[in-house]
């Protein structure tokens, strides 16, 4: 196949390429009216303060919130990286670009919903946009990046959102029980350890999963380890204060880096170890 035939985009193309980008700015807008932007509510003060930092045990510090803009503009370099030739011509952006366009909805319609005090309905849609995010992840970790730039700006904005969502919504579902029970701030001790240990499980199983494709794992880490970091600050440093909580964050977030590390690493050996028997059967016959 020719780079030109590689690179001619067909009418179908090149109208799925502009409904992601339409979708990405429906997604930023969403994102910031959710947070309070375009005179919506300001996220702490909807739902009766739910969703504030200190809602619950597992409501990560107000600082937190600054990850949001990283991943926008993350979001934005892989709608462009998908529209133009290369890398947006390559089969395994074109699958992830289908579950990133429906996760882009999603993500205003979460803005939506939150704005309209429909916590629940958030919930809902949160795990729709993780299936979507999970989806697409899946579709790049089945061959490699064909370039650092591919992966920069596909790779690392699938990751960065799957991992900071993963663990975002661990918090939203704890907030919603805590609303609908009624339960003060620093209730609860020994279920948010729970929760938290199983958060820590729930990362290392996505880093494991995505190992082969390192820079989707390690921005992954780096969106699921910052809410937990972030929610281990709150409990050590503001209100409610639990050190219990607090460490039990620092530990998941700790095996979650450590597993990342040990398992792209021994993905990339076993990759070389197949490279060099592929030279081996080929130089045979």
């Amino acid at each position: 196949m020719t780079v030109d035939t590689q690179w001619r985009i067909s009418p179908g193309d090149l109208a799925a390429r502009g409904l992601v980008a339409v979708a990405t700015v429906l997604a930023l807008v969403g994102a910031a009216w959710a947070t309070g932007s375009f005179g919506g509510t300001p996220l702490d003060e909807v739902v009766d303060g739910a969703l504030a930092p200190g809602a619950t045990l597992l409501s990560p510090a107000a600082s937190s919130a600054g990850i949001r803009g990283v991943i926008g503009i993350a979001l934005a370099a892989f709608a462009i990286a998908q529209a133009v030739p290369m890398p947006g011509s390559r089969a395994r952006v074109r699958a992830a670009s289908l579950p990133m366009l429906l996760a882009m909805l999603l993500t205003f319609a979460w803005g939506f919903a939150v704005q309209h005090e429909a916590l629940a309905a958030s919930i809902v849609i949160d795990a729709g946009i993780l299936a979507c995010l999970g989806w697409a992840a899946a579709m790049l970790v089945r061959s490699p990046a064909a370039s650092i730039l591919e992966a920069a700006a596909i790779d690392l904005p699938v990751g960065l959102y799957l991992g900071w969502g993963a663990a975002a919504t661990v918090s939203h579902v704890t907030a919603l029980g805590a609303w609908w029970l009624g339960t003060p701030p620093d209730a609860g001790v020994a279920a948010a350890v729970g929760v938290l240990i199983g958060t820590g499980f729930l990362g290392i199983a996505i880093a494991r999963d995505l190992s082969p494709a390192p820079v989707l794992a390690w921005a992954m880490t780096v969106g699921f380890v910052w809410v937990l970091a972030w929610i281990a600050d709150g409990r050590l440093h503001g209100a409610p204060r639990d050190a219990i909580a607090g460490w039990t964050a620092l530990i998941a977030g700790g095996a979650v880096v450590l597993t990342t590390a040990v398992a792209t690493v021994a993905a990339g050996i076993r990759t070389q170890r197949r490279a060099r028997r592929l030279r081996g059967d080929v130089a045979d016959g």
